[in-house]
């Protein structure tokens, strides 16, 4: 026998001209049972369908037709709103590369690209109530009462709730799997839920989706930030190796000055072969090779001039030293006999 209560509720709301869907899922968001529901509304169909009166003499009769029972809501679960969510990252990861090339390395390009992220999220939920990833994988997102969310309520959810489900160590997105409804932290505290569109239609595709988004991609990304961040240290440690050539070259240029003070009496004639140069400039040669050989330096002296030139590792470049006290990076090394070092690299 059906619900009296539940019988003239759905009678009085029909009557004011709500909608059968809202009824619906008001009553079940209520934690009405749907055969409870479906009982109660055959019974409101079957007296509509007898002429029935079915509210205050005065208050206007409304025809009803009758319709099918209702089906059961199907809430997604968590790996088919994961799938969603890689949907919503790849396209959100879209949008900030955009902005990255329009900013450049702006300091101000990542919140930028985080602004615009939020904007086009809570524009997508209030106007088509599902994100893009929701969207393809045949979501949406409603109050608990089956209405709809006005802006204010997707603010809700998309900043201020997905930021608590955040900072609780990501337990919020995890509560999906075990809550009643499926619900985030985020979703409690819109007081909204996710539902499937079609629920007789198969979400295998978006539940592996949503595992590989979230157990492989992770891991992949580490991979690829672990290569990145060995890359940046070789190449923090090839730029110390340059910092030394340079530093042994400064010795070099140092020693050719006592030199020409001292034993080449007023001359950098023979420099080069000197005990100091040589010390000087196989050290800058090991900080400058790949295999530390000694013999890659080039080193030219005469009367009145010296230039001497070591290999980056850096660069294909070398780094070239000379009388005139200054040291300039260079294409290629010093030439038999040159005493100067040339035009810079540009």
């Amino acid at each position: 026998m059906p619900n009296e209560q539940l019988v003239a509720h759905i009678r009085s709301e029909f009557v004011q001209g709500v909608d059968r869907a809202a009824v619906v899922r008001s009553l079940l968001g209520a934690g009405w049972q749907v055969e409870d529901i479906n009982a109660a509304i055959a019974v409101v169909d079957h007296a509509s369908s007898q002429n029935i009166p079915t509210a205050p003499s005065g208050a206007p009769q409304l025809q009803y037709t009758p319709a099918p029972t209702v089906s059961t809501i199907k809430y997604a679960g968590f790996w088919v709103r994961a799938g969603a969510v890689v949907v919503d990252g790849i396209i959100l990861g879209l949008v900030g590369f955009v902005v990255s090339l329009v900013f450049g390395g702006a300091v101000y390009a990542q919140a930028i690209s985080t602004i615009i992220g939020w904007f086009l999220i809570v524009y997508m939920v209030t106007k088509y109530q599902a994100s893009p990833g929701k969207m393809a994988a045949g979501l949406h997102i409603e109050r608990t009462s089956g209405d709809r969310l006005g802006a204010g309520r997707a603010i809700l959810r998309e900043l201020v709730g997905k930021f608590l489900s955040a900072v609780t160590l990501g337990i919020g997105y995890l509560m999906v799997a075990w809550t009643k409804k499926k619900q985030g932290l985020h979703d409690m505290v819109a007081d909204t839920v996710v539902v499937e569109n079609d629920p007789g239609k198969s979400k295998t595709i978006w539940v592996v989706i949503g595992v590989l988004g979230t157990l492989v991609l992770p891991l992949v990304i580490i991979g690829l930030m672990a290569t990145i961040v060995f890359a940046s240290l070789n190449v923090a440690r090839m730029k110390g190796y340059d910092a030394m050539v340079e530093s042994q070259l400064s010795t070099v240029q140092i020693q050719a000055v006592l030199y020409h003070g001292g034993i080449g009496n007023g001359s950098y004639l023979g420099y080069c072969n000197s005990p100091g140069a040589l010390t000087a400039l196989a050290d800058a040669s090991r900080a400058g090779t790949v295999d530390n050989l000694a013999t890659s330096y080039v080193c030219n002296d005469s009367k009145d001039e010296w230039a001497a030139s070591v290999p980056l590792r850096t660069t294909a470049s070398y780094e070239c030293a000379a009388s005139t006290g200054v040291m300039t990076e260079i294409a290629s090394p010093l030439a038999s006999g040159q005493t100067s070092c040339g035009s810079s690299v540009q």
